[in-house]
């Protein structure tokens, strides 16, 4: 599910691993991201698809009690960068594809449909 939720909202590893539910207001569509959370230090909203949406709506009996939204099956911590990385290894990708990877991926899959950078990554200052 975290790669999913990556591959619509393109965030950053980091970001998805430790989103806690308090960010999400799922009536306004609307993932709020503060600036302590952040790489470059700047508060980020992300517009939330359909898609994320029933994603969200299905995660929520497993881990709606637990602060974030992607944890362990037997901690309740977030979930590691490896177990991310892992995930990808199981769906054939070893060796071809990495998390950080599907940022650049979609950016520029974005970029090609004839999105501007400022649509595609409006908190980037560069």
């Amino acid at each position: 599910m975290a790669i999913f939720f990556t591959l619509h909202t393109l965030a950053r590893t980091g970001e998805v691993r430790f989103a806690p539910w308090d960010e999400f207001d799922l009536e306004a569509r609307l993932w709020s991201i503060p600036a302590s959370r952040m790489k470059m230090r700047v508060a980020h909203t992300v517009p939330l698809s359909d898609q994320v949406l029933v994603l969200l709506e299905r995660l929520r009996p497993y881990t709606g009690h637990y602060h974030h939204l992607f944890v362990t099956r037997h901690s309740g911590k977030p979930i590691s960068e490896n177990g991310m990385l892992y995930a990808l290894y199981r769906l054939g990708y070893r060796g071809q594809l990495t998390m950080h990877g599907l940022r650049g991926t979609g950016s520029t899959l974005l970029h090609e449909a004839g999105f501007r950078s400022e649509v595609i990554w409006p908190s980037n200052p560069g």
